[in-house]
């Protein structure tokens, strides 16, 4: 009940607050609510190193445990640290080998070119194929990710209840920033639906760590 009392004054306040948007701005050490409540949605964010960078159309945010660090608008922006960067930018090639053999962190790394466009053109299939592939290994940036796409329906249609599933899985890997914005759009079977769709993507990576173990007989030894 709470929740929708407050969606509702959000939706009677939204004219007012696009008014005070121009004069508003966020600082550091702004809580990631206020970011939310005058900004909206971001175009693209991700994890990188323990923070929370958030791209928008007016400024790039980055924060750490719900405060914001640094808000750069557009007309004083500087390059700020990406995944991928010029001076020692990969090759699509090599990070397709990787990717192929497995490794989550250049499966990501390919998600997120295909994401945003760096390095190649855009193609949100092949992101969220490579994001999924790198989640479905424990990978936090990648669940992170996924999880935001599913929640704003970039390339896929909406989907609450496995945007949640990939949230859950991001916070047990202690990054809960995603949660964080989308548990209040959710209804109680969405919340359900997406704890089981978590229960399950556990279960499915323990029976893979398991099957790992059995056909590495080196390992099995070890641990004896």
């Amino acid at each position: 009940m709470f929740t929708r009392i407050l969606l509702i004054l959000m939706m009677l306040s939204a004219f007012s607050m696009g008014q005070t948007q121009r004069r508003q701005r966020i600082a550091a050490g702004d809580p990631l609510a206020k970011v939310y409540k005058l900004l909206g949605t971001p175009v693209i964010e991700f994890p990188l190193k323990g923070k929370l960078v958030q791209e928008y159309k007016q400024c790039t945010i980055t924060s750490r445990k719900g405060v914001v660090l640094s808000a750069i608008y557009k007309e004083s922006a500087k390059p700020i640290e990406k995944p991928i960067e010029k001076k020692s930018a990969p090759s699509i090639h090599d990070l397709k080998i990787l990717a192929l053999k497995g490794n989550a962190e250049a499966q990501y790394t390919l998600a997120f070119c295909f994401q945003s466009g760096q390095i190649v053109e855009k193609d949100q299939d092949k992101a969220i194929g490579w994001y999924t592939k790198a989640a479905l290994q424990g990978h936090m940036p990648s669940q992170h990710n996924l999880g935001f796409v599913y929640m704003t329906g970039q390339g896929v249609e909406k989907d609450y209840a496995e945007a949640y599933a990939w949230a859950l899985l991001a916070a047990a890997n202690d990054n809960d920033s995603l949660l964080t914005s989308l548990i209040h759009k959710l209804s109680e079977k969405q919340k359900r639906a997406g704890e089981i769709r978590a229960e399950n993507i556990l279960a499915e990576q323990r029976a893979k760590q398991a099957d790992v173990k059995q056909e590495d007989p080196l390992e099995t030894s070890t641990a004896g």
